[in-house]
């Protein structure tokens, strides 16, 4: 109950004094009660949770999640950017246009088949918000809890109070999973989610959950074809009997991949989107070419995945995924094409880039566990597993954390909407965006050529994210515009710009 306490608090005060409370510390202390735990061995330590200090943890971790959520949202800190892709999305086909996005002036489903999000679209008939988006982030993850307790008692053979509790943990407060989060929501955040229940069902042999998971995961992200077909490989090479299932698995995601490429996608967006594959331009400019370049390349595709920051994800859960044959064969392929980018952000392993990795990792641990626990290593394994757990939910930077929230200043940009929005079109910082309802003449600022279209006006605030734009380069635009054009601080900081804009 201590950890269900621990993060009620963190939720709730975090935003009246934010950075002061973390869950971080809390998280810290009862990893390592539970690595004393078993240094101690007592004889309740493998027993099941207590099914009241179970429900505590599931309603804290939804509360701590949403507030994290929500508290990053009217705190003005999602990502603008990518949140307002996908918010667009669901608002644009609800209004009749399929998939269109004023992110990026295309249809999105030709970037990516996310085709998953069509079960938001009517809920904006109900009501149009983003918040339909703030609040589903947060349940994503949280939801992944009931098939991560799945897993870990088939790796136990049974309950195992310590090792759920750690895996919890680990799940709703990792950096990895924080950062992703706090940028808003995005359909890769349900790439785990499902990977989990992918898992759950090959392992149970339930062809319903593991069919069900596979169509999801396909209709989530097109990439997803690459790391089911690597498990289902390599899985096939421990479990021979099972080449039926992994034969008709192979057949369903190259079907898939090639309708998507070689049809839907070029259909969607009038092209094959070449801005999808832009980030293995080394090796080619198409999908084929890219395959192609890779494996007339072999090592130079090592040298970059090698040399690139998969250690990071790692070392903290002490290589163990690695020991297993099967999480091998799901986690390979996302390293690979992460290590074999030129782009920084995924030869690092940012933002919601290395999504994919976790479930797999998890699953990995859990896979040698189960060989262990029935071997001499049982009695040292499991302690090896729970310092793993602890070290990969306690390091790094971006764990999950609520923030002060600016209530007033939402209202005054609501103000500063209403004088903007007089002119024909509004161009709208990136941080602002999420915050401005539908209407057909906002555009983001993403694009600074914006206020050149007639009648524009820009509406921004320079102590806010300048994302996409470095912050530096951003202010001399915004400086220059001040000279160049009629312009008026609003309530709150806000600034209008732009020929229309007045004195």
């Amino acid at each position: 109950m201590v950890a269900a306490v621990a993060m009620l608090v963190a939720g709730v005060l975090g935003p009246f004094v934010g950075e002061l409370v973390s869950f971080r510390v809390p998280q810290l202390v009862i990893s390592g009660l539970l690595v004393a735990g078993w240094w101690r061995r007592p004889v309740d330590f493998t027993l099941a949770l207590d099914p009241r200090a179970w429900r505590l943890l599931l309603i804290a971790s939804f509360v701590w999640l949403q507030l994290v959520a929500l508290t990053w949202f009217f705190g003005f800190r999602v990502n603008g950017v990518e949140f307002s892709i996908f918010d667009w999305m669901l608002e644009s086909t609800h209004r009749g246009r399929f998939g269109y996005s004023p992110i990026s002036d295309v249809n999105h489903f030709g970037v990516h088949s996310s085709f998953i999000l069509l079960l938001w679209v009517p809920l904006h008939e109900l009501y149009d918000s983003p918040l339909w988006l703030v609040v589903s982030a947060p349940l994503v993850v949280w939801l992944g809890i009931f098939p991560l307790r799945r897993l870990v008692r088939l790796s136990c053979g049974g309950p195992h109070g310590a090792l759920e509790l750690a895996a919890v943990l680990l799940w709703v407060s990792n950096a990895w999973m924080g950062r992703s989060l706090e940028s808003g929501f995005r359909p890769e955040l349900l790439l785990p989610l499902l990977t989990l229940w992918f898992l759950v069902g090959w392992i149970e042999r339930n062809d319903e959950i593991v069919g069900l998971s596979l169509v999801s995961l396909l209709c989530t992200k097109e990439d997803s074809v690459f790391f089911v077909l690597g498990f289902v490989l390599l899985a096939t090479l421990v479990e021979r009997w099972r080449w039926r299932q992994a034969l008709l698995l192979t057949l369903v995601c190259v079907g898939w991949l090639g309708l998507y490429v070689g049809l839907l996608q070029p259909r969607l967006t009038g092209h094959t989107h070449a801005g999808a594959w832009a980030a293995w331009s080394d090796f080619g400019t198409t999908p084929r070419a890219v395959v192609m370049g890779m494996l007339n390349h072999p090592w130079s595709v090592v040298t970059k995945v090698a040399t690139s920051r998969w250690w990071v994800f790692f070392l903290p859960l002490l290589l163990i995924p690695f020991r297993s044959v099967r999480a091998v064969g799901g986690l390979l392929p996302t390293v690979v094409l992460l290590g074999a980018s030129n782009f920084p952000m995924m030869r690092e392993l940012g933002g919601a880039y290395a999504l994919p990795l976790l479930a797999f990792s998890v699953f990995g641990v859990l896979d040698v566990w189960a060989v262990w626990r029935t071997s001499r290593a049982a009695k040292w394994g499991e302690g090896v597993v729970l310092v793993a757990f602890a070290l990969f939910a306690g390091i790094g930077s971006g764990s999950p954390r609520a923030i002060p929230v600016q209530l007033e200043l939402h209202g005054q940009l609501q103000r500063a909407w209403e004088e903007a929005k007089r002119a024909p079109i509004v161009c709208a910082q990136t941080a602002l965006f999420p915050h401005l309802g539908y209407s057909r003449r906002l555009m983001p600022l993403s694009n600074l050529e914006c206020l050149r279209r007639p009648g524009a006006v820009a509406l921004v605030h320079l102590e806010m994210d300048a994302f996409p734009h470095e912050p530096r380069r951003f202010l001399e635009v915004v400086k220059g515009w001040q000279t160049e054009f009629q312009w008026r601080e609003l309530e709150g900081g806000f600034l209008l710009i732009g020929p229309a804009a007045g004195k």
